[in-house]
């Protein structure tokens, strides 16, 4: 049961914080997806070590790894030039 809601949880982060990119560029929202982002690092960490399911862990901390390297873009091209 433990993966399945590790899964759900992922399933939910990553499409909110992409939606939360795209639809308005404030800083909270960009706040907002660091945050996200550092969940799913943290949870695919927890997931690469109690799953056999290895790939999925670590294309999870890649893509979660993409997210706060975009959300950083995004602060420092809004918030800084």
């Amino acid at each position: 049961m433990k993966k399945k809601i590790d899964y759900a949880a992922l399933a939910l982060v990553a499409p909110l914080s992409i939606l939360a990119i795209i639809h308005g560029a404030s800083i909270y929202t960009v706040l907002l997806s660091a945050v996200f982002s550092v969940y799913t690092l943290i949870q695919s960490i927890q997931m690469y070590r109690h799953s056999d399911d290895k790939p999925r862990a670590v294309v999870t901390g890649i893509a979660a790894i993409g997210l706060g390297i975009c959300s950083y873009w995004l602060y420092d091209l809004l918030y800084l030039l």
